[in-house]
């Protein structure tokens, strides 16, 4: 094309200030965090299916989805809370990147549903907190997650409920997994 009269640089990657110091929450509460807009392929209304059902009898689990009162999908969100109510499932407003880093630090476990991405950011800020993760299997996540995380099929709500609770039994190699990706 020849030089380029002006021209921007586009930085990617991920902010230094979410390098945390993340250690597991040992308090009573076992917090699962989705920090996401809503929309359809981000599967929040599988995602609350499946925590419903798999929370049930678990008084300390809590779902929280950051980000879903907006996008395309958000009054479907609301709605599904609407008409099925779980008080441990709360749904908030875009965040900026410290109340982001300030939910991933209370949080035991963060998750991400979507099935089409072409670079998850918010997948790669988790990454660099140290945060336990368990996420879609579509790519290109399983490409950049590799081995430190437990996968499930974002489009079957039994496949993510089996991925909490196999996330709650087998959290030590979680924790395990996602050292090795720091």
């Amino acid at each position: 094309t020849g030089p380029l009269n002006s021209i921007s640089v586009i930085p990617h990657g991920v902010s230094d200030a979410f390098q945390i110091d993340w250690s597991p929450n040992n308090g009573e509460k076992f917090v699962i965090v989705y920090v996401s807009n809503s929309s359809y392929y981000k599967h929040q209304i599988n995602v609350m299916r499946a925590f419903t059902e798999f929370s049930k009898g678990k008084k300390n689990m809590f779902l929280k989805l950051v980000g879903a009162s907006k996008g395309i999908c958000s009054q479907e969100v609301v709605d599904f809370l609407i008409n099925s109510p779980n008080d441990r499932i709360e749904i908030t407003d875009y965040l900026d990147k410290h109340e982001i880093i300030e939910e991933l630090k209370n949080s035991s476990l963060a998750l991400f549903a979507s099935s089409c991405e072409n670079m998850p950011n918010t997948l790669i800020e988790k990454m660099q907190t140290g945060i336990p993760i368990i996420c879609s299997n579509r790519g290109p996540m399983p490409e950049i997650l590799k081995d430190s995380a437990f996968y499930f099929d974002p489009f079957d709500v039994f496949s993510i409920r089996d991925s909490l609770e196999r996330a709650i039994v087998d959290y030590h190699i979680l924790l395990n997994l996602q050292a090795r990706r720091i």
